[in-house]
């Protein structure tokens, strides 16, 4: 792998990567968040659930056991929680694919589809998104060409549903994560880009290779989860490095991935390079970037402005489109092209919105 310099990552470097990935791997990061109210879907549960302890006293560890596997998780239990939207049991990082599965086959029949509205599949769709976000992302060093599939059904049922909608955008903007690290940014990046690229209409199966372009494009800042993306003060030369190497990292990750297409891996790859050739990690220009990636590369600096940073608050959506109109206008970065056409699916989506 090449850093921005042009020099190829060491041994040592490879080695510290590879032990991150590992660290975020065990401990308190076994267990993956999912709304409890989802569970009544199940007739029974499909795999233990635990609680998080907010109070130690007394247990050994960070989560408790609350629900056992082959339970039935009844409307009674999720009555009992007050907002079982908001409140979420753990699954175990070993049945995660299970969990996902599950859901996929309850997704495929028309009895269990029936009772749910347009809105709470998508709902369902996003969660179960992040719960696989969460788990395909700190096993990317296993290679697992199965977990990227189901990830991928994930998405062809998201994008199925959202491809008759009028207008996406206003339901999707209700679904982004208000939280500012970097699962919350690619989910966040991926349901804005699901509603520009229905602007743009883009058929179902391209939706689905941008949506999970979108959706892995920061894959490879995960390693340097924990003491870059959190920090509140000023980036030290040495992070800014490790940033500008972070698209490498994630083209080389996920391309060990069986079945990943083409053109996510080079959105991932490409997705900070700019048209006059000052971006990184490779400093292409113009027709050298591919069209999606320059797509990205707009789609993901408007999420970086109007979400939450540990310095700042986020820029309410008038102000976001002031700066795009003005400033990204004037800055060589973006194709103007479709900076153009983002700057009208703004405009369009805020007309729609005062209407309603």
């Amino acid at each position: 792998m090449e850093l921005p310099s042009g020099r190829l990552v060491s041994d040592k470097e490879s080695l510290f990567i590879e032990q991150e990935l590992k660290a975020l791997n065990a401990g308190e990061k076994e267990f993956f968040p999912l709304p409890l109210c989802h569970l009544v879907h199940f007739n029974t549960l499909p795999c233990d659930i635990y609680l998080e302890n907010h109070n130690g006293s007394g247990f050994i560890g960070r989560f408790s056991l609350a629900w056992p596997k082959g339970l039935v998780f009844s409307q009674t239990d999720v009555t009992t929680l007050g907002q079982p939207e908001k409140v979420f049991g753990y699954v175990p990082a070993a049945e995660v694919d299970q969990v996902l599965q599950t859901f996929l086959n309850f997704l495929d029949r028309d009895l269990f589809v029936s009772r749910m509205t347009s809105l709470d599949q998508i709902k369902l769709l996003t969660d179960l998104i992040i719960l696989w976000m969460n788990n395909f992302f700190l096993n990317t060093l296993g290679q697992n060409s199965g977990e990227y599939h189901l990830g991928a059904k994930l998405m062809e049922k998201l994008c199925g549903l959202i491809e008759p909608m009028p207008n996406p955008y206003a339901v999707l903007m209700t679904l982004r994560n208000p939280e500012s690290g970097i699962h919350a940014h690619s989910l966040n990046v991926c349901l804005i880009s699901l509603a520009f690229i229905h602007f743009l209409g883009f058929t179902a199966p391209m939706a689905l290779l941008f949506g999970l372009g979108a959706l892995l494009h920061d894959i490879g800042m995960i390693p340097f989860a924990r003491h870059i993306v959190s920090k509140e003060g000023c980036l030290s030369p040495e992070d800014i490095v490790e940033i500008k190497a972070h698209p490498h990292l994630g083209n080389n990750l996920l391309r060990k991935v069986v079945g990943i297409p083409q053109e996510v891996l080079l959105m991932v790859l490409q997705h900070h390079e700019n048209m006059d050739g000052s971006g990184y990690p490779v400093g292409l220009q113009d027709g050298q970037i591919h069209p999606w990636a320059r797509m990205l590369r707009v789609i993901d600096s408007y999420e970086s402005i109007t979400a939450p940073r540990p310095w700042r608050a986020p820029f309410p959506p008038d102000r976001a489109l002031g700066i795009v109109k003005a400033a990204w206008k004037a800055k060589p970065d973006y194709d103007p092209h479709f900076l153009q056409f983002f700057i009208l699916f703004l405009e369009a989506a805020r007309a729609q919105q005062a209407l309603s």
